[in-house]
């Protein structure tokens, strides 16, 4: 993975974007969109400090039934290591966000991650794969922050699968 080279690739994708002129509002807007997406990603990419770990490419949507819910898992990118002075692997996920106007997108992102978290030690119980909190990130594109998963990610969870509970009782009701 060659970092220069590949925001140097962004860069020119981004000014590509900027300068075509779509025959429709909607494309105009998308590529606006687009742009300011990766204008943003490139301007705040040196500012990432993501944690040391080997990326797994994996393009596989998971899906997990949890209290009648199912829920789709597709991160962007999926992490791995060796543990420190431990015999296992660790594993995360990243997810990257280019939303504008998201209200408490902080806490928002909490959850998320907690949710994956919880997710991946779910998908991987028998793997001898743990996950880490610390490897389980939602990159702000935008605003050029990363969150991951807080200490309370277990707790997040439990209210998580509560909800679904309730969502699933409300869902029966509406039929």
């Amino acid at each position: 993975f060659d970092e220069a080279k590949s925001i140097e690739w962004l860069s020119s994708q981004a000014e590509k974007l900027n300068s075509l002129e779509p025959n429709t509002e909607y494309k105009r807007r998308k590529n606006r969109n687009d742009y300011n997406f990766l204008f943003s990603y490139v301007k705040n990419f040196s500012s990432y400090k993501l944690p040391t770990a080997d990326v797994i490419v994996e393009k596989k949507n998971k899906t997990i039934k949890l209290n009648g819910v199912i829920i789709t898992f597709n991160p962007d990118l999926l992490l791995k290591r060796d543990a420190k002075n431990k015999n296992y692997q660790e594993i995360g996920a990243v997810m990257i966000h280019h939303t504008k106007g998201l209200k408490n997108s902080d806490e928002i992102y909490r959850y998320q991650t907690a949710l994956m978290f919880n997710i991946l030690n779910l998908l991987n119980n028998d793997s001898g794969y743990v996950a880490n909190k610390k490897l389980c990130i939602v990159i702000d594109a935008l605003r050029g922050n990363i969150i991951c998963a807080p200490s309370a990610s277990v707790r997040i969870f439990k209210e998580i699968q509560s909800a679904c509970e309730s969502i699933v009782g409300i869902w029966d009701t509406l039929k």
